[in-house]
């Protein structure tokens, strides 16, 4: 594929679990080096077009809280398609992924072609604490190498 590629490691890294995708980021800017673009962010909604603008390929990894879910750790590979359709924005903060690139698109973003969504299975998104839970911690091995090999083929 040609274009550059960008891992958005998204979360808050003071919020326990909700920091997982920051790490993952991470762990895979160490595994592939300067084949591609990692950014880390603690933002969502609108605010994410001027990170994305200008790349071919996006990877965004992330926490997710499912009601109901007791595996944590469990990873879930998703396209912006999977999310639902773009709703309306009733805050730049709030949007979800599917109305943020519909809104960039009609704003004029050189917005990525290629999505994909990396979502990590968390209990809590609300603790506050800088590290991770032990089963979050026992699962980051496994959940880059499966990105690793879904996404890069390594």
């Amino acid at each position: 594929m040609g274009g550059k590629t960008l891992i958005l490691g998204l979360g808050n890294p003071i919020a326990g679990d909700d920091g997982v995708g920051i790490v993952v980021a991470r762990r895979l800017r160490e595994d592939l080096g300067t084949e591609i673009d990692v950014v880390e962010a603690s933002v969502a909604g609108i605010a994410l077009l001027d990170l994305v603008s200008g790349y071919a390929r996006l990877l965004v990894v992330d926490s997710i809280a499912t009601a109901g879910c007791d595996e944590p750790g469990r990873l879930q590979h998703l396209t912006l398609d999977d999310l639902g359709p773009a709703e309306p924005i009733v805050s730049h903060h709030g949007a979800g992924l599917p109305s943020t690139f519909e809104a960039g698109r009609l704003m004029g973003y050189d917005l990525p072609e290629k999505v994909e969504i990396w979502a990590i299975e968390i209990e809590s998104p609300t603790e506050f604490c800088e590290d991770l839970s032990e089963r979050i911690s026992e699962s980051l091995d496994s959940i880059v190498k499966t990105i690793l090999r879904d996404s890069f083929g390594y």
